[in-house]
């Protein structure tokens, strides 16, 4: 009856997306609570803004997007 609700699931492109999904919130979750007790909220903040335009230059260059954001934040620190 519920065959449109169940029916997504059953590719295996979707099912690791989801897995994927879950295990950044997690991550992403302890993290988030971390910087907010260390109270570098602010700094978390810069760091993921001043990634950005290092990640949008990869994406213009056509290079890997992780090497462009991992270079800007090496340039920022």
């Amino acid at each position: 009856m519920l065959h449109w609700l169940s029916d997504p699931f059953e590719a295996d492109m979707v099912l690791r997306a989801l897995v994927a999904g879950v295990i950044a919130a997690c991550l992403c979750s302890l993290v988030g609570c971390w910087v907010l007790l260390r109270r570098n909220v602010f700094l978390g903040e810069a760091m993921t803004h001043g990634m950005l335009p290092g990640v949008a230059i990869a994406a213009l260059l056509g290079v890997s997007l992780m090497a462009g954001g991992l270079i800007a934040a090496l340039v920022m620190a």
